[in-house]
């Protein structure tokens, strides 16, 4: 503790303290005026914080009226006494306060003095980040709503709510992530996250942070070798897809329909061989791909394999 018994105007200053480990305090402003009429502001005020402003003149005076001003109206005394109490403070609330007194032993003399209110934020703006990055398809993808609460208020309990495309898809919660269990590509938009205290008196919005969820593997195509087939040839279906750049090791299974019936279960080939092929093969193909741990699938469009039968020539 450091005492000063008997201010003088050479007092006025920044003041810090030091722990005996080295750490050093933020400044306090002290101010020692020699005057008829001191503005007295709390040196440190926090967002939410209610803040009370005293007007103090030399004592043996008698006021007529007091009054305070700041850069935007004017405030009537609380109460009806020489303080002004402003309630639940904002950041936009810091700046030049003023307060006026009319004394009547000096024929109603006016006087004056101005001091100027810092308004230090609770915590900071909030930043919006996404892991993994880059998200993919079928990954369990996690939003993070990101602030700091100042030193002094560790304590104070912060909701976070969170919007996609201006739409809120999670309520204010003491959580502040937002999980989508298996993203789809439709998941990709513009998000942001709000951040507010208990009771809503302070609330901060983060910017808008587009995320791009990016397919695992691409729609699934399906070619048959050769292209014409006749009775007796031996065919090929290739299912051809591409994977992620980003997912390079994923595995992926394929399996084969025709007229919408399986005719090849799911395994890690992207083959299916008809070595001797009839007539009654004919009709329309598709292939199926998917993940074997994450559960994306995607089926392609049909092909229409026509054999042909042979000639019979008869002498």
């Amino acid at each position: 503790m450091f005492t000063i018994g008997y201010t003088k105007t050479q007092d006025t200053g920044d003041y810090q303290c030091q722990t005996p480990n080295g750490d050093i305090s933020e400044s306090v402003r002290l101010e020692v005026i020699y005057g008829y009429l001191i503005l007295q502001v709390p040196a440190i005020v926090y967002e939410e914080e209610d803040v009370f402003l005293k007007c103090t003149s030399w004592p043996g005076y008698s006021v007529r009226r007091t009054l305070f001003y700041n850069d935007k109206m004017e405030f009537l005394p609380s109460d009806g006494g020489t303080g002004l109490l402003l309630k639940n403070i904002k950041k936009d609330m810091a700046g030049k306060y003023r307060c006026v007194k009319k004394a009547e032993q000096s024929s109603y003399a006016t006087y004056s003095d101005e001091s100027f209110l810092h308004v230090r934020e609770l915590f900071s703006n909030p930043v919006i980040k996404v892991t993994p990055n880059p998200a993919v398809e079928g990954d369990e993808m996690t939003l993070t709503c990101y602030t700091n609460l100042i030193p002094l208020r560790q304590t104070t309990k912060l909701l976070s709510a969170f919007y996609k495309d201006g739409h809120n898809v999670r309520g204010f919660s003491p959580s502040n992530k937002y999980g989508v269990q298996s993203v789809s590509l439709e998941d990709s938009g513009k998000y942001s996250c709000m951040v507010e205290t208990m009771f809503g008196n302070v609330r901060k919005k983060s910017l808008v942070s587009y995320i791009q969820v990016h397919e695992l593997f691409s729609d699934p195509l399906i070619h048959m070798t050769p292209n014409e087939t006749t009775e007796g040839d031996h065919i090929t279906l290739t299912c051809g897809t591409s994977l992620s750049q980003h997912r390079q090791t994923t595995e992926l299974l394929f399996a084969f329909y025709k007229e919408g019936c399986e005719v090849q279960g799911f395994n890690s080939s992207n083959k299916y061989q008809i070595t001797y092929i009839q007539v009654k093969d004919s009709g329309n193909y598709s292939c199926e791909v998917k993940t074997s741990t994450n559960g994306v699938r995607k089926v392609s469009q049909e092909i229409q394999m026509q054999v042909q039968g042979k000639c019979v020539v008869m002498f």
